[in-house]
């Protein structure tokens, strides 16, 4: 398993999938089983209650909870550091071992490159905020 993605797939998987399951099950929660029964009523089967019904309505808590998978996997160290050769490493400890060394620190090269690496969470932020304030509130608050 050392050095494959699959050993970096796995771990990220791993440990960002019991958090991620938690967020979601917040966020169900929170949906009213009216909306359920009355899709029912009307006589829509089990894939039209999933699709017309759930999914939009939990829309914003699969996009803050995929966001937050998302930043887990791109801020992960360890796990890319240990289980991986520098070829096939991510983002940050491939920073690190570019600008850091024994006897080197080009930290305003590390500095600007993390800036750079830091940009596509930062768009994803201002692109996904709308769903994400409801996404992260809506889970919260026991009914």
């Amino acid at each position: 398993m050392l050095n494959t993605y699959l050993a970096l797939v796995l771990s990220f998987t791993t440990f960002t999938l019991p958090l991620c399951v938690w967020m979601l099950k917040g966020f169900f929660d929170t949906i009213p089983d009216e909306l359920i029964e009355a899709a029912k009523v009307d006589g829509a089967g089990q894939g039209a209650i999933i699709h017309r019904i759930l999914l939009p309505v939990s829309l914003p808590g699969l996009v803050a909870t995929g966001l937050f998978a998302f930043i887990r996997g791109w801020n992960d160290f360890i796990f890319a550091l240990t289980l991986a050769r520098p070829e096939k490493q991510t983002l940050p400890p491939g920073l690190v071992n570019t600008y850091l060394g024994e006897f080197q620190a080009a930290w305003p090269d590390l500095m600007a490159a993390s800036l750079v690496v830091s940009l596509p969470v930062v768009i994803g932020f201002i692109v996904l905020q709308r769903y994400l304030v409801a996404g992260l509130t809506s889970g919260a608050v026991k009914g």
